[in-house]
Parts: C-alpha cells; structure tokens; sequence
C-alpha cells in the first residue's frame, strides 16, 4: 500500500435532499423528490415524506462529528430549490444560499475544506415540468445556479463538482423504463423514441452546461479563488465473464455505457466509438461546443462500489432492461463477496485498482477524486448495529491505492445513514448511526467511523 501524500483528501459525503429534507420554512422549493415521496408506493419503507437528518437545523453539531472523524474535507451539494425556490435567478433564496454560506464557514472555522457538488439529483419541480434537461433552457438556469454559488461561495470552496452522475439522471430521472430505477415524478410519459431521444438529449445538454460551468469559473472566478471544477461519473468496473473475443467486446462496450459515455466528450472530443456505431440517435457537438468542452475539468470524480462479469447479448435474448440491449450486454456470474448481505454492493477493491489503471492509461494519468466508496449496514445484521466490522473490511480494502494512479482524495459514503433515494431509510450508508424516531434525530459514531 503506497503512502498518501501529505495533500491527500480524506473526507465524507452527504447529498442535500437526503440530509436536509425537503422544501420548508426557509423558502425552499418543491423539488423532483419532495413529489416522489408524497406519492403512493415510491419509496420502500413509507417513510414520512418529511423525515431527513434535518442537517440544516444540526449543521454546527454535524461539522462537529465531522471534525471527530479527523477528515480533511466534507463533500455535500447544492439543493438548486433551496437557493433558487422555482429554479430560476429570479427567485433567489437569500435564507437558502445564506444557510450554505454558513456551512462553509463553520466547515472552514473547523479546519475542514468544502468540496461542493452544484447538481446531485435533486431537481426543481418546476423545471422538470418545463421539460427537465430535455429544455435548454435548463441550461440557462444552471449556469445562473452556479454562478451565484461561485460568487456567494468560492472564497470558502477549493473544490467543485457540476454534476453527480450524468448517466443515471439521463436513465432514471426523466422518463420511466422497465426494469431499471425510477427517479422522477409519475407525469405523462416522452411519447415518442423516450429510450432514444429522452436519454440521449438530457446526457448531451447536462455535458453541454457543464463545459459552460466550466468555462464561466475558468474567464470570472479561478484567478481570483483559485479553485478547481470537476465532474463525477458512475465507476462500475467491468471484466468480461470469459476470455472469448464476444465477451471482451461486450466488456468493452459496457465499459463505454457505463463509463466513458460522459468521459470522452470532454476528454476526447466525441462519444465512445462504439456509441456512435449503434446508437445513430446519439446528438452531435458543433465546434463551439467540442471547444468548450475540451479538457474543462480539473479533475475526475468516481462514484465506485461493485464490479460486473460481462457477456455479449445474443440476438435472441431481451437482456436485463433496454440501457443493456443498445449495448448488446448482458451480466455473467458474479465473483465477488456480498459484504453486507443480499444487497447490490459487491467487496471489489481489486476493481476499483483496474479502474484506476485504466483511467491513468486511457486519459493521460488525470487527477481522480474518488467522490463515493462505502456499503451500507447488513439488513440481516443482529446485534449492536454499531459495530459494522464489515464496513471496517469494506473501506480499507479499497483505500488500497497502487501503480502510481494519481488519486488525489478518497471521500466515504456516507457522514451519517440518510435518505436513500427510493429504498427510503431502510439502507443505511453512514459512518454515523442516526436514531430517526427521536425528534433530536441524534447521531452515534459506529466502528468504522473510529
């Protein structure tokens, strides 16, 4: 195991609805998921559509824990409906913007440094009612978002991140298909090619506001803050189920869905080859556009906790859901350990290593920030829910970091247990133990966070 560099990052996470709650007294916004949670069967356990961890009220006490854990810097994001109630400048919430204002500077007071993510799922429900990122106009007023963030901000942030996982909200959060999650609220559905012109579009205008982002830090605020802006993708590793020239091209392309779907715009100048091969769909860049978003990230955020044995899909087989069917993939046995019971996590750490060898080797060896890594509490657990030796064994496998990647920081997921978007309260990511029945909502330290 190499050593970490006295820069190294060490921090933890929290995503804003699942910590704050939804829209209240401050003049927050209804947003995507505070509709969500109010309607009839979407969330798993039932849970009040008010119940969080209240982290606005408990901000001070929270930086407290934080400071406990002896981390470097603390990861969170923006509810855009907190700061601006509808979704656009000109309704800015100076309580909403105030509240992260004072976040920061307790974080900072405290010796621990922000790295803010601008977007993590939570949408306006305003603007998904105009058409989501499907608009462009959504666009406009992102940028306008960040702006405000950079200039209320900046002084306090070393480090941003415009968006959390590009691919899932182009899947999950604008249309609804078979078989896979479903992240928006129940509205009419796209009518015509959804799989087709609703993924590939919102993908491709999220790429596009984030290259603007980019380049709006870049020509105002870099020189005079001197942070770095950066972007986080889905790191779901892939090794092909066998050594058949069939199942390493499957791999191959799954890595490309998966992975370099919003990688190689920026990095590359155009989608994965074999993206354009099969989906003649996919929207092209002008010029103007493949110059803004050339090289415009500082550095690259991976989200990693499993790995995949992949298979090519034959003709005659539908496959897991239609993301798997344009790629012509299907999964193969799995070969790793369900560390935390019958879940989807997977104790891969050799997984995130090849990740890590393949961005270093495919992309000029970029700065990488793992921006989430963790396992959530055993569902079959009995006994003390604080001792999650299991998540002990999870987290240090994968800060096992070799071969000369240049990772930069490695951020656990999560703070505290929190809302886990459609499974509820019933997964529970944090280092924290939080009692949500108390009013006080009070956290507990487990074993993995001493």
């Amino acid at each position: 195991m190499t050593a970490f560099p006295k820069t190294f990052i060490f921090a933890t996470a929290t995503a804003a609805y699942q910590v704050e709650g939804g829209y209240d007294d401050d003049g927050r916004g209804r947003s995507t998921w505070d509709e969500i949670r109010e309607e009839s069967g979407r969330i798993a356990d039932g849970s009040d559509p008010r119940l969080s961890c209240d982290a606005r009220h408990k901000y001070k006490e929270d930086v407290q824990i934080l400071k406990q854990l002896n981390v470097t810097h603390y990861r969170f994001s923006i509810s855009w409906s907190r700061v601006f109630s509808d979704g656009t400048a000109t309704s800015l919430n100076e309580p909403g913007i105030g509240y992260y204002r004072a976040l920061c500077e307790e974080l900072v007071a405290n010796g621990i440094l922000p790295i803010v993510t601008l977007f993590h799922t939570d949408l306006p429900l305003e603007i998904f009612d105009k058409g989501s990122w499907l608009n462009t106009e959504t666009i406009h007023n992102f940028v306008s978002l960040c702006e405000v963030c950079f200039e209320r901000l900046g002084d306090l942030v070393p480090y941003w991140i415009t968006f959390n996982e590009i691919g899932h909200q182009a899947w999950y959060a604008v249309a609804k298909f078979d078989n896979l999650p479903w992240h928006c609220p129940n509205r009419p559905q796209p009518q015509e090619d959804a799989e087709k012109n609703t993924v590939s579009v919102t993908a491709h205008n999220m790429l596009l506001a984030h290259a603007q982002v980019y380049r709006l830090y870049e020509e105002k605020f870099k020189v005079f803050q001197k942070g770095q802006v950066g972007i986080t993708n889905s790191g779901r590793w892939c090794v092909p189920n066998s050594e058949s020239p069939e199942d390493k091209e499957a791999c191959g392309r799954a890595l490309d869905w998966n992975l370099n779907w919003t990688i190689e715009p920026i990095l590359k100048d155009d989608y994965p080859r074999t993206m354009r091969q099969r989906l003649p769909w996919l929207p092209t860049f002008n010029e103007e556009q493949r110059r803004l978003l050339k090289n415009s990230i500082d550095f690259l955020g991976i989200n990693y906790y499993i790995s995949t044995t992949i298979k090519t899909l034959k003709k005659s087989e539908d496959g897991p859901s239609i993301f798997e069917r344009h790629a012509g993939y299907d999964y193969g046995k799995e070969r790793w350990d369900k560390i935390c019971g019958e879940t989807w996590i997977r104790n891969a750490p050799d997984g995130l290593q090849q990740l890590l060898n393949y961005l270093k080797d495919n992309f000029d060896n970029l700065p990488v920030l793992i921006t989430e890594n963790g396992c959530m509490d055993r569902l079959d657990a009995e006994g003390d829910p604080l001792k999650d030796d299991y998540r002990v064994v999870y987290l240090s496998d994968h800060l096992t970091l070799r071969n000369g990647c240049n990772v930069i920081g490695f951020t656990a997921w999560s703070l505290m247990d929190n809302f886990e978007w459609d499974d509820g309260f019933s997964y529970r990511f944090g280092l924290f133990r939080v009692d949500f029945v108390s009013p006080s909502k009070p956290r507990v330290i487990k074993k993995s966070g001493k």
